[in-house]
């Protein structure tokens, strides 16, 4: 073979090599890109989670991928979702102590662990894994404001040397979860004390209605739909100065919007 025969050959195997790179690196990408958008327009905690399994097995081409979470009440490490196992560690949740195991030194560490065969490992907590014939394991853990919430792992049947890159992905992918679940949690606060809210402003006598700073109706109670004979619906979203009230009422709550200069909440007493 001649020189010029073998200079093309490492031109050509460079090139290929080049391009197998850049198609990985855009893998990785557009999996980190889904685990954002699903964070960014779902309160929906279990839609983030499946989008985070399945982009943290973009990444890596393994087959299984687990989250588990801290829960707040107990500090316990609850399974909230899996992927590619063959037992089910979620319907009824597998539960670890704070802690405990492999799982509670990346808890207290913060920093990922790094497996082969997890079932030689002394610090194995749950023996079931033995059944799952794990033979590499990476447990990376998730923040939200700056603390552990719980971990993401990734598994494969097969031997596999986790590569620098990879673990920095995922270490991105479990961050943007944290994020998410943190988000999630915030969501279903304020809806609880919406909820709330709005139980305490039904029960009451008196005709409530509140707008926002911009004077559009965003809460009408259920006195209010009775003083006024009208539905909600046909008030919520509308700015005030719209609102299908009898004149003499809108003008008085024209009035006192004005003088709060801003969102304001205005009773009425329910007397005839």
């Amino acid at each position: 073979m001649t020189p010029v025969t073998d200079k093309k050959r490492e031109t050509h195997e460079r090139e290929a090599a080049l391009v197998q790179e850049v198609k990985r690196q855009t893998g990785q990408l557009d999996a980190i890109r889904n685990v954002i958008t699903a964070a960014a327009n779902s309160p929906d905690l279990r839609e983030t989670l499946g989008a985070a399994l399945d982009a943290a097995l973009t990444v890596v081409p393994l087959e299984a991928s687990a989250i588990t979470l801290i829960d707040r009440a107990t500090g316990e490490l609850v399974m909230q979702a899996q992927r590619g196992l063959k037992l089910d560690f979620t319907s009824t949740p597998m539960r670890l102590k704070a802690g405990e195991g492999i799982s509670g030194e990346v808890i207290r560490t913060g920093e990922p662990v790094i497996l082969g065969d997890p079932t030689a490992d002394s610090r194995l907590a749950v023996r079931a894994w033995s059944q799952e014939n794990v033979q590499a394991m990476a447990l990376i853990p998730m923040r939200a404001r700056g603390e552990v919430i719980g971990i993401l792992s990734v598994m494969s049947h097969e031997p596999h040397p986790f590569t620098p890159s990879e673990i920095r992905t995922l270490r991105v992918i479990a961050d943007q979860v944290g994020l998410a679940i943190d988000n999630a949690r915030l969501y279903d606060t304020v809806r609880v004390q919406r909820s709330r809210l709005e139980a305490v402003l039904n029960a009451t006598a008196d005709a409530i209605i509140a707008t926002d700073d911009n004077g559009i109706i965003n809460l009408v109670n259920n006195a209010a739909e009775t003083f006024f004979n009208l539905p909600a619906e046909s008030m919520l979203g509308k700015p005030l100065r719209d609102a299908p009230f009898f004149p003499p009422a809108r003008e008085m709550l024209e009035t006192a919007l004005h003088r709060e200069r801003g969102g304001t909440v205005i009773e009425l007493p329910f007397d005839d």
